[in-house]
């Protein structure tokens, strides 16, 4: 079965261990996004102080990632998804009235809904709330685990799928939260999957006129 299932929530949500445990236990292929380390390459570390807009310069580069590593594969779930990269967009364009900003944090949003729609046949919203390893806690290239922080987080991402699955087309694309009752990794598995093989039919009937990216 052709699932492009991305995995998106705030920080410390259980993405990575959701898209591993789908990987191990349905045999979709894990694709690490690897946002940590396009980060380092462009010399960036989460937290540090920089332009607004460089660091939505970053923001455009990490979704062109995204973009390219998921365009026409045959299959994976991947742990970053356009949505996530939206929410941290807005949260840090924020009530900046700089015109340039608010174009370039327009552009990204753009980018991304038609990267969503072009190369995912499943977005999967995960919320905030399961427990937190020690190594979870020490991750290098992660955005802060301040509660409030998550939070805000949280809400902008689950807005983001709102907009998503409200826009005119998205062909065959599936946007879902899982139930905050699903806190283990394996009721969340089973929750995706369930959704997913109740609509197998529509993802091997790829829509025609799909979206595409210039």
């Amino acid at each position: 079965m052709d699932y492009r299932i991305g995995i998106t929530g705030a920080q410390g949500s259980g993405k990575t261990t959701l898209a591993k445990y789908i990987d191990e236990h349905y045999g979709v292929p894990y694709v690490d996004a690897g946002v940590g380390k396009l980060m380092s390459r462009l010399g960036v570390k989460v937290g540090e102080e920089l332009p607004l807009y460089e660091r939505l310069q970053v923001q455009m580069e990490i979704a062109r990632h995204i973009e390219t590593i998921t365009r026409g594969m045959d299959g994976f779930v991947i742990d970053r998804t356009p949505a996530d990269v939206v929410a941290y967009t807005l949260d840090l364009v924020g009530q900046s009235n700089e015109d340039r900003c608010i174009k370039l944090a327009l552009d990204i949003e753009r980018f991304c809904h038609k990267a969503a729609v072009s190369n995912f046949n499943a977005i999967v919203g995960l919320r905030p709330g399961v427990r937190l390893t020690d190594a979870d806690r020490k991750r290098k290239q992660r955005g802060s685990l301040d509660h409030l922080y998550v939070a805000r987080i949280d809400a902008l991402m689950c807005g983001e799928l709102t907009k998503i699955n409200a826009l005119p087309k998205i062909g065959d694309l599936q946007v879902f939260v899982i139930s905050e009752k699903c806190k283990t990794v394996e009721a969340r598995a089973r929750s995706v999957m369930r959704v997913l093989d109740r609509v197998a039919e529509n993802i091997e009937r790829r829509s025609i006129g799909s979206v595409t990216l210039h």
